[in-house]
């Protein structure tokens, strides 16, 4: 048995979507900020960190980079992902405060 759409259900629909408001709580869309690495968390907590763990380390092989990741994240305890979270929130804070103006 082939299942079939009911095409004058999904048109109605539609028009009922289309009808209706698009912001009914009228919220204020605001622009998405432009990349900064300042507001990435990768890029101001995790690779910063890695990067000075990484400081007069020589990798041989593909495995010695593995194992060192593995070992790097086993080493990270829940404390130091919610620091790197809250100052994060701080950092977007001051961007939206500032108005995209912060350095």
């Amino acid at each position: 048995m082939k299942p079939e759409l009911n095409r004058d259900a999904f048109k109605q629909s539609i028009w009922r979507a289309n009808d209706m408001d698009p912001n009914p709580v009228h919220w204020t869309v605001l622009a998405h900020p432009s990349y900064s690495p300042d507001l990435a968390f990768t890029n101001y907590h995790l690779f910063s960190d890695m990067q000075q763990s990484l400081e007069g380390i020589d990798f041989k092989t593909k495995s010695d980079v593995e194992n060192w990741l593995v070992s790097y994240f086993a080493s990270k305890n829940p404390e130091y992902w919610r620091t790197g979270a809250m100052s994060l929130q701080n950092r977007w804070k001051t961007v939206v405060d500032k108005e995209g103006k912060y350095y």
